[in-house]
């Protein structure tokens, strides 16, 4: 009787459970989450409005990536396709040039696609992207450097320009010339991207030209006097003629510039070994803050003088289109200049050949 009893009630459970499934809401499955790389059919500004979501996306992995990279080509070809106005089309070939950044060749033919097309300005941002991709994907060497900066120069001579990309690729084509090594191809180069800077309708890209006569001036300065403005601190107005006869080291230099602290030491034990056989030093800093430069001075005890303005940093270093500190200058004994780069090892090898060797163990006195 038990065992039957047991049997009916298990049965009537199965039973209302099985009932009670019939009966209620099935649960809810997960929404399946939306594909983010899947390119949508639309028109231009649909795609548009697609690829702006696209760019908050962050792809987890390489795999993603792959997949964002074919849905920026996907939906920028879909708005090139279409008739987009100019504002859709820039963003389609900003967004294909993204996609396609680390393929040199892909982004050149994506340019000459481009202008086929009788669409020459965006051939030109393309071109120009690339050159910038260039240089993070092409390492520079000794025999390359002249030929890439000349590339780029060549390519900003070709149409007016601006003061955002161009601007760019104008600083790494000086600071390529600068790094070559060749003081004069340098000089020409700045002094075309000059020209080629003045000449803009961009009163932003025509102030860059403007700058530049001060880089051309300095680099033109090997075989030529320098001119120093300013007062020295704790003394009146700069005057070579205290100089005269003497090998100088004109140091440009800042207190918050971390380079220049350890070249400035470097340069201390040099003043020490040397100032006795005729070496100076003239400091021309660009700091804002008086006070902090005084302080400074006295800190790392500098035994040379150092040349401010009036109440603001010296003209000089704008005078010479001065950017990159620490920037040292050395003079000979006739006050003309030897050579722009006087850091370190090339500073002892020219006090050697000017002035001749020093005994270990001998110093200089104090300032000159």
């Amino acid at each position: 009787m038990r065992s039957i009893l047991a049997g009916s009630v298990l049965a009537l459970l199965v039973l209302a459970l099985w009932n009670t499934s019939l009966l209620s809401d099935p649960p809810e499955k997960p929404a399946e989450k939306a594909d983010p790389y899947a390119v949508p059919d639309g028109s231009a500004q649909e795609l548009v409005e697609y690829l702006i979501k696209l760019a908050k996306v962050k792809p987890a992995n390489a795999e993603e990536g792959a997949k964002m990279r074919a849905a920026l080509i996907k939906a920028a070809d879909g708005i090139l396709a279409a008739d987009p106005d100019e504002r859709q089309l820039s963003l389609a070939i900003s967004a294909k040039s993204q996609a396609l950044g680390n393929d040199l060749g892909k982004l050149a033919r994506f340019a000459a696609e481009l202008q086929k097309d009788g669409r020459g300005k965006f051939a030109r941002e393309v071109r120009g992207f690339a050159l910038l991709q260039k240089i993070q994907l092409v390492p520079l060497t000794r025999d390359n450097i002249r030929a890439r900066a000349t590339e780029i120069v060549d390519f900003l001579a070709e149409a007016p320009v601006n003061a955002g990309m161009d601007a760019a690729l104008c600083q790494y084509a000086g600071r390529m010339a600068e790094v070559s090594g060749d003081e004069k191809f340098a000089a020409q180069t700045y002094r075309r991207l000059q020209e080629i800077f003045s000449k803009s309708a961009d009163p932003r890209a025509a102030q860059i030209g403007k700058m530049m006569e001060g880089t051309v001036r300095r680099l033109e300065l090997p075989g030529n006097t320098m001119t120093i403005e300013g007062n020295v601190l704790g003394g009146g107005p700069f005057n070579w003629s205290n100089y005269e006869g003497k090998v100088v080291a004109v140091d440009f230099f800042a207190t918050w510039c971390g380079p220049c602290w350890k070249e400035i030491e470097n340069l201390k034990m040099v003043y020490k070994k040397y100032h006795a056989k005729g070496f100076d030093v003239v400091g021309i800093s660009l700091d804002r803050d008086l006070g902090t430069l005084e302080k400074f001075i006295k800190d790392k005890e500098l035994p040379w003088s150092v040349v401010y303005g009036d109440k603001r940093p010296s003209p000089t270093p704008t005078y010479y289109g001065v950017t990159a500190i620490p920037q040292m200058i050395l003079v000979g004994k006739d006050g003309k200049v030897i050579t722009l780069n006087a850091r370190g090892d090339r500073l002892v090898r020219e006090l050697e050949r000017l002035l001749g060797p020093v005994e270990e163990g001998s110093a200089g006195g104090a300032k000159g």
